[in-house]
């Protein structure tokens, strides 16, 4: 887990492409190191799963989520010097009772958001996609598949030493990305359900 000197969550390890990132299940709140921690359940990530945290929560439909801490180019870091997200369609941003909404295509800088001011320390800013199926992609952060897209929300958090970007998701939406990293498609079938079975475990029990 990347542990940031004032926030906290627990995470795992996790970094299977994309998941070399920190992951952790919704649930609880804090915030250590690169992969996340542990709330009622943990689970591992998809883009984060070689080195990364991971807590499967649950959402408010009951399904279990998961929070996944993502990691600077080559997973080198924990905090965001800047950031420039868009999504594949429509998009909101909300900082407490504020929010706005934004284009497909648009880009998102947080730095122009607040008036060219870094975030309030611990302060939240929380992205969502606006219609389903869709995902936010971080434009300035390279992946093996550069943007990354992500689905789920993008909590983008702010510290002395940058920013911190969690991507909470449903664990059923986290596990095909972190079963394509670990496995070719052109396995077996069998191999391939006995794979999900296991990352699925690992996540739990992080």
């Amino acid at each position: 887990s990347e542990e940031s000197s004032k926030a906290a969550v627990s995470w795992s390890n996790a970094d299977a492409e994309g998941m070399k990132d920190g992951i952790r299940p919704g649930g609880t709140e804090e915030i250590p190191s690169e992969k996340e921690t542990q709330p009622e359940k943990e689970t591992p990530g998809a883009e984060e799963t070689a080195g990364r945290e991971s807590i499967p929560g649950r959402g408010d439909s009951g399904e279990s989520m998961i929070r996944v801490l993502l990691k600077t180019d080559d997973f080198s870091d924990v905090f965001h010097q800047k950031l420039e997200i868009t999504g594949t369609g429509n998009f909101q941003v909300s900082r407490g009772g504020e929010s706005i909404r934004c284009q497909a295509g648009e880009v998102f800088d947080p730095e122009q958001f607040l008036k060219g001011q870094k975030a309030q320390e611990d302060e939240t800013l929380l992205l969502s996609s606006t219609e389903e199926g869709e995902r936010l992609q971080i434009l300035n952060l390279e992946r093996n598949q550069s943007p990354p897209a992500y689905l789920g929300t993008l909590e983008i958090i702010g510290q002395e030493e940058g920013y911190l970007v969690i991507n909470e998701l449903p664990l059923e939406d986290y596990l095909p990305s972190v079963l394509s990293s670990e496995m070719s498609s052109e396995f077996p079938p069998e191999a391939l359900k006995a794979q999900a079975v296991c990352a699925r475990s690992y996540a739990y029990n992080q």
